[in-house]
């Protein structure tokens, strides 16, 4: 698993705690990891553009004529924190099956968080549970 140290500047931290004030909401997280994974590749090259990705995926990072898609896990904890990793569709399971890469963004209300990127059957398997949708009783 490739471990990638992001160090956001003064700027960006306040940029990201007006969006997304920190939290432990897993919305909240979520979009603000993906901040984070743009920030990390706008860093390495300023011509990466992104876009919405295709179902199962979060992002879509393009430069020129190449693209690719990833799905993108946020957390505040400051480890990958396996047990709270969850794959919410049979898409993104089938997609992270065939070799989408999954970035772990831990740290992800820090100035200095850190993304791990898995990928299936080299850093982790996909193991089903069982889930209720609980309803309200008429």
């Amino acid at each position: 698993m490739e471990e990638i140290k992001v160090h956001l500047t003064e700027e960006e931290f306040q940029r990201l705690n007006e969006l997304f004030p920190p939290s432990e909401k897993s919305a909240t997280v979520g979009r603000r990891a993906v901040e984070i994974v743009k920030y990390h590749f706008l860093s390495i090259n300023s011509d990466y553009k992104f876009s919405k990705a295709s179902k199962g995926a979060d992002l879509k990072v393009v430069c020129g004529d190449f693209d690719f898609e990833i799905e993108i896990k946020g957390t505040t904890k400051a480890d990958i924190a396996w047990s709270q990793l969850k794959v919410s569709s049979q898409t993104s399971h089938d997609r992270l099956f065939q070799g989408l890469p999954l970035y772990r963004v831990i740290s992800a209300n820090n100035i200095h968080p850190t993304i791990f990127v898995l990928k299936h059957d080299d850093d982790f398997i996909l193991s089903p549970e069982t889930r209720w949708k609980i309803q309200r009783k008429n």
